[in-house]
This record gives C-alpha cells, structure tokens and sequence, in this order.
C-alpha cells in the first residue's frame, strides 16, 4: 500500500557481516600511513576519529578487527602533537 513505511535499514554491523574484506581495508587505511600513522598531525587526528566512529559502529562486533585499531591508538599516545594525545 502507499501508506507502508519503508524498510528500515539495517545498522552497519549487519551489513557489514557480509563483506568483512571491505570493512578490514577500511580500518586498516584508517590505521595506516595516510591517517592514523601519518606525518601529518591533521592526517592523525582524522584516522584516530575514523577508528573511533568505526568501532562504534561495529560494536558488538570489532573483535576481530582489534588488532589492527589498538595499536595505532596506543602508539598516539606518546605523539608529539598534544592534541593527537587528546583524541587517542
């Protein structure tokens, strides 16, 4: 009928169930040189709040992704840069 609401959509988790490949490339351009471990303060900051809205995201459900988001955050808090600190 014409008054049926839409379909709701699914959460990024169930979505992303089926394509776990895309969702690990993802974090790990996040966690890699061009963000998380770049040499540029901005580039950092970005990829530690792309991890961040990413685990959100996928909780219940970023175990297997831990082990590349954990260790560009730990290694942010001992950056140059205080405000790359602050958003680790």
């Amino acid at each position: 009928s014409a008054d049926a609401a839409p379909p709701k959509r699914a959460p990024l988790a169930a979505a992303a169930a089926g394509e776990e490949g895309r969702v690990r490339g993802f974090i790990g351009t996040l966690a890699g040189t061009e963000f998380a471990t770049s040499p540029l303060s901005n580039s950092r900051k970005g990829g530690l709040l792309g991890l961040a809205a990413a685990t959100v995201a996928l909780a219940p459900h970023t175990d297997p992704y831990l082990s590349v988001i954990v260790p560009p955050i730990l290694h942010s808090f001992d950056d140059a840069d205080s405000r790359v600190r602050y958003y680790a």
